[in-house]
């Protein structure tokens, strides 16, 4: 008896993304806009460089950077 079996070819899309400085309402803006403008699933998102995961105002304020940069940015929307 032989069994034969054929898979289908699916090559995995990743986005790469540097810094984002907390900015997640923008890096998944930008990959929706990917997905729709090249009729593609983004299936990993990879995050380099500083995150910078601001859950609340206490962790801003022991943020190790001059105070000018010190933003709530979008990522406490997604921690729970």
């Amino acid at each position: 008896h032989t069994h034969t079996s054929s898979a289908s070819a699916h090559s995995m899309k990743v986005a790469v993304v540097g810094c984002s400085h907390g900015e997640l309402d923008k890096i998944y803006e930008t990959i929706e806009h990917i997905e729709k403008k090249d009729e593609i699933s983004i299936d990993l998102l990879i995050c380099c460089g500083d995150f910078q995961a601001v859950r609340n105002p206490n962790d801003l304020a022991c943020m190790a950077c001059p105070v000018k940069y010190r933003a709530m940015n979008t990522f406490y929307k997604y921690f729970s």
